[in-house]
């Protein structure tokens, strides 16, 4: 599966917290983490999980899944500024505690990193928040690729049965848009085309 998103080469770890869970480490080699209940043949849940982390990890965008839309913002502020590309500080109460911990850990190897993709986004006057929203939108479709089941994708965005977020998921934008990808012909080809069969 993480072929399938571009991962060739990855360390896979069994254990962590969750005994269900999958996570996605961004490191010099990307990493898998999975529960020790993750067994084969994957279920649907684990398989959108893997492929989740793995897609992100492959993307570069795995910070979204792990924060809030104000912490992302204030991440790609702070960064900016840090390296000389000057953007108006965001008024988020998360932004001092985000700056103080990207000026602790930046280093040579970030910073030069960092610069062009930072002066990318003021040149393109590209607003953050769309962004952070269409990344995990397409996390999300690779997820449903992988599973097969929107059920067990849409659990995993808004809750499951029974939760807060279930009670109002008609109006969720980020469920209703995965529906209507699980409901389209594209979905169906991109599944054909990854090897992912049918369900």
């Amino acid at each position: 599966m993480a072929g399938a998103v571009g991962i060739d080469d990855f360390e896979l770890y069994v254990g962590g917290r969750r005994r269900s869970g999958v996570a996605g480490v961004a490191a010099e080699r990307p990493t898998l983490i999975v529960g020790i209940d993750v067994q084969a043949p994957l279920d649907a849940a684990s398989r959108a999980a893997v492929a989740r982390e793995a897609f992100a990890l492959r993307r570069g965008i795995t910070a979204v899944l792990h924060n809030d839309d104000h912490t992302i913002a204030s991440v790609v502020a702070s960064v900016s500024n840090e390296v000389g590309v000057a953007v108006p500080l965001p008024r988020y109460a998360v932004y001092k505690e985000v700056d103080r911990a990207i000026q602790k850990s930046m280093n040579r190897k970030v910073r030069k990193a960092a610069a062009d993709l930072c002066a990318q986004i003021v040149e393109d006057n590209r607003d953050v928040l769309p962004w952070i929203a269409a990344a995990r939108r397409s996390i999300d479709r690779m997820s449903l690729l992988a599973a097969g089941d929107a059920a067990t994708v849409v659990d995993a965005v808004i809750g499951a049965r029974g939760t807060p977020g279930r009670a109002t998921w008609q109006g969720d934008v980020r469920a209703t848009s995965l529906l209507r990808f699980a409901l389209s012909r594209d979905y169906l080809e991109l599944r054909r085309r990854l090897g992912m069969g049918m369900s």
